[in-house]
């Protein structure tokens, strides 16, 4: 098919006016079609068809079906003289992609002009058979060979033109995606120190025409000119150049580019580069923007944690004298007071010491965010440590705990040790009435995914904390982590609702993630998990 959409034998007509096809195509039809396809097929295999690797999930026999179909076809057209339109109709199947068997980018040149010779070939076989006549014979041959310098041609011309067409689409999408990427191409010529640039590179760096070589590198930033100019001199060693530098465009303003290229080296060394400008202009802008950000919000977290210790040392002192003074004054007169004042009184300490804990948890949350140091200590040697710490309380509730010997891990020993005292400190507390807690800590060496891969894991640690108290329903599992959050009230059980959001801060402090999994009436495990 022409460019023109007329087929090279529409355009020439009176070259391809054949005599005696249609009566050769007939004789093979009449019983010898078997015999001429699997001439096709065994030709095709001897010739190793590149179009053969396309077919592969056909066995010999389906094959061999598949060439006496199309032969058949080819055939009965010819017989019927529309051979010209039957071929036509094959190649604009082809244009179309609506071949059945096969895409029509698994089609190549040679496939053509290899088909075309087999069919030529196979023709001239039934020649003897058609006419005992030399002159007849030579006749036929002569249109064999039109008919298929004809189809070769205007399947080349075909396909040269889809060629060109697929060529422009994929300089369509490329030109596309670097517009949407903000990047575009060269080609340094680096003997003749010529280039050659994409109009996207041009935009990037705001030039409409092609930018000489010496004015692209004067542009360059004084401060980065020297960078650039070192990683050129490295790529023609390396073979690879990598570079960002800062870009004076004409129009005064300037962007931040990121430069790749690939040397390509010759006898006498570096020949040519071909690369990519990226313009990262606005990613360093953003980048810049939020290293500000960042500083100010660790500036920010700075003065509320000197904020927080502050003032909580500053509410420890008028607390401390409310407890001290409001003793005094219960002593001084106990047997004036009446029933109600000294409930009120009652009240009164009871709410300063639970301000107290409130100031203590929150000044040790603060202390979370503080930089230490993780070191390798022994979880068992802390847990021995909390337990001391706690010892009073573990005597007066009765309590049963357990661990099956805790390994060593890198951590930070203080925040562990809170960590370790607030979950003990929680199963203590919500023990079943009249039922000595029983608290197991046992660990395992487990596998996690590794994030952002959807295969690979990493080593891990699991600790387990599990008790026999009052539960929790299952809904609540992830509110209990909450600052201030609580379940109960203050009449019921003391707190803060700021130990289990300690222990979440101190866990995702180690880069690991704390669970909790309960029912009413059914104890309480949580689950930790420490990358190693």
């Amino acid at each position: 098919m022409q460019a023109s959409g007329q087929s090279i034998y529409e355009a020439y007509p009176g070259m391809y006016g054949f005599r005696h096809l249609h009566g050769l195509a007939a004789l093979i039809l009449d019983g010898r079609l078997s015999e001429f396809a699997r001439h096709q097929y065994q030709r095709s295999v001897q010739l190793n068809l590149p179009l053969l690797r396309h077919l592969s999930k056909y066995g010999p026999g389906e094959l061999l079906a598949l060439t006496e179909k199309s032969s058949g076809d080819f055939l009965g057209a010819l017989a019927a003289g529309k051979i010209f339109e039957f071929l036509n109709a094959s190649v604009m199947r082809w244009v179309a992609n609506e071949l059945s068997i096969v895409d029509y980018s698994d089609v190549i040149v040679e496939d053509i002009t290899l088909l075309n010779f087999i069919r030529a070939e196979g023709l001239r076989q039934f020649i003897p058979d058609f006419t005992s006549d030399l002159r007849t014979a030579v006749e036929t041959a002569g249109e064999i060979d039109r008919l298929f310098m004809g189809y070769n041609t205007s399947s080349m011309i075909t396909f040269i033109d889809l060629l060109r067409a697929r060529i422009s689409r994929r300089e369509d999408q490329l030109l596309e995606a670097e517009a949407l990427a903000r990047l575009g191409s060269f080609d340094w010529d680096i003997v003749n120190e010529v280039s050659d640039s994409s109009p996207e590179l041009r935009k990037i760096l705001g030039n409409d025409a092609q930018m000489p070589l010496a004015e692209f590198i004067e542009r360059v930033h004084a401060d980065d000119s020297g960078l650039l100019r070192n990683a050129i001199a490295e790529a023609f060693v390396s073979g690879s150049l990598q570079c960002e530098f800062r870009f004076l465009r004409p129009d005064g303003s300037q962007r931040t580019v990121w430069a790749r290229g690939v040397v390509h080296s010759g006898p006498n060394g570096p020949e040519r580069m071909v690369g990519v400008i990226q313009d990262v202009s606005e990613r360093k802008r953003m980048e810049e923007t939020l290293l500000l950000k960042t500083l100010e919000l660790e500036h920010s977290n700075e003065e509320l944690q000197q904020f927080a210790s502050v003032a909580s040392h500053d509410l420890k002192e008028p607390l401390r004298k409310i407890v001290l003074y409001t003793g005094l004054l219960e002593s001084a007169r106990a047997g004036e007071w009446s029933e109600e004042a000294r409930r009120h009184l009652e009240r009164i300490m009871d709410a300063a010491r639970r301000m107290r804990l409130l100031i203590e948890d929150i000044l040790a949350f603060s202390s979370l965010n503080q930089q230490q140091e993780p070191q390798l200590v022994s979880l068992e040697r802390i847990l021995d440590e909390v337990r001391e710490v706690l010892e009073s309380r573990i005597r007066e509730t009765g309590a049963m705990i357990s661990s099956d010997g805790l390994p060593e891990a890198t951590v930070v020993p203080f925040q562990f040790r809170q960590l370790f005292q607030n979950l003990l400190s929680n199963s203590l507390k919500f023990a079943r009435p009249g039922v000595p807690p029983v608290i197991s800590i046992s660990h395992q060496h487990i596998e996690v995914p590794m994030p952002g891969r959807a295969a690979g894991v990493l080593p891990a640690l699991q600790l387990l904390f599990s008790d026999n108290g009052i539960g929790f329903p299952a809904h609540y599992s992830e509110k209990i982590f909450g600052l201030f959050n609580r379940l109960h009230s203050h009449k019921d059980y003391e707190g803060t609702g700021l130990g289990l959001a300690i222990c979440r801060k101190v866990v995702e402090n180690h880069g690991g993630r704390i669970e909790a999994s309960s029912g009413p009436g059914q104890g309480a495990t949580f689950r930790i998990v420490l990358p190693q």
